[in-house]
């Protein structure tokens, strides 16, 4: 059985490299092949040379596409990867690092559900010691193995060639959110809306390693606001404007809720008890830009923040 793994990347050389010296420590059972699809996005493709390289550990491929855009890249890292003839094709963000028993992990979880037509992982966030304390320590999702998700993310996922081919679903992101991320959410519950639900491995990891740039408090509340934002459109998008916005309400004020009951929580355990109450205070926070992204759903665009690079 062939596993095509797509990794769409634009001028982050480094972040590349050593997603790609992750791939190549895969352990393979005797009866998989493992092929490696990436992608650069971008007018500058500048990784070519370093991608080449690896093809003395790896079977990779190396393409480009030049429209700006996380949807073309990933678009078009499906249909090289359809190509490639592979049952199943996955996803690796670039700035992440793929455990070495990833694949086995996959097939294990193949074998008890074959039935199954999509699996997810956690992505396993590592803090930088310069976090601030307002940016609490990443929790990895816990579940048993099997369990149907959608809150996961292209990071970390396995499709059957199914979904996106075409005598199958022949899905694709949808170049609407190119630019402004929540492509893969609006994918994952028109993939629920036809029955092929995602189903939940928790050995299959990968690790991110937060840049400093990312573990502020300011960066923190702008991601917030930035994710409900986009999770906002995905259901004005599905759902219609009117009902997608009525919901967008409910769930803005549903979150300005919790703000506000951590808020009291924290001040309450402040007199006696202040770490407990630090962390009370970032749920706060946090939950308090997630009800600021949901608001922005209903009145304002969606921004191209993926316009510029962030990483290297």
């Amino acid at each position: 059985m062939k596993i095509a793994i797509a990794v769409c990347t634009r001028e982050r050389p480094t972040m590349l490299k050593r997603q790609l010296e992750a791939a190549a420590s895969l352990k393979l059972p005797d009866e998989i092949e493992l092929d490696v699809v990436v992608v650069e996005n971008g007018p500058n493709p500048s990784s070519s040379e370093m991608v080449v390289a690896f093809q003395k550990n790896l079977s990779i491929g190396y393409h480009t596409e030049p429209r700006v855009g996380l949807v073309f890249a990933r678009n078009h890292a499906v249909e090289q990867a359809l190509k490639t003839g592979a049952e199943w094709i996955g996803f690796f963000d670039d700035d992440e690092v793929v455990d070495t028993n990833w694949v086995v992990a996959m097939i294990d979880a193949m074998a008890t559900f074959p039935e199954a037509r999509a699996f997810a992982g956690p992505v396993d966030r590592i803090n930088p010691e310069t976090a601030t304390k307002w940016y609490p320590a990443h929790k990895k999702p816990v579940g048993k193995t099997g369990i149907p998700v959608w809150r996961v993310a292209t990071g970390n996922i396995l499709f059957h060639r199914h979904i996106y081919a075409g005598d199958g679903l022949s899905m694709r992101f949808d170049e609407r959110f190119n630019l402004t991320g929540g492509e893969d959410t609006h994918l994952f519950l028109r993939m629920r809306q036809r029955g092929a639900n995602i189903l939940w491995v928790p050995d299959a990891i990968c690790t991110e390693f937060v840049s400093p740039e990312r573990a502020t408090l300011r960066a923190r509340v702008g991601r917030g606001i930035r994710y409900m934002h986009c999770f906002g459109a995905v259901n004005q998008s599905l759902r219609g404007a009117v009902v997608g916005r009525v919901m967008n309400l409910l769930l803005s004020f549903k979150m300005l809720f919790h703000a506000a009951s951590y808020a009291l929580a924290g001040a309450l355990f402040f007199l006696f008890n202040k770490e407990r109450a630090e962390k009370y205070i970032a749920v706060s926070i946090y939950r308090l830009s997630m009800s600021i992204g949901y608001l922005l759903a209903v009145f304002v665009p969606l921004l191209p923040v993926y316009a510029k690079v962030d990483g290297n």
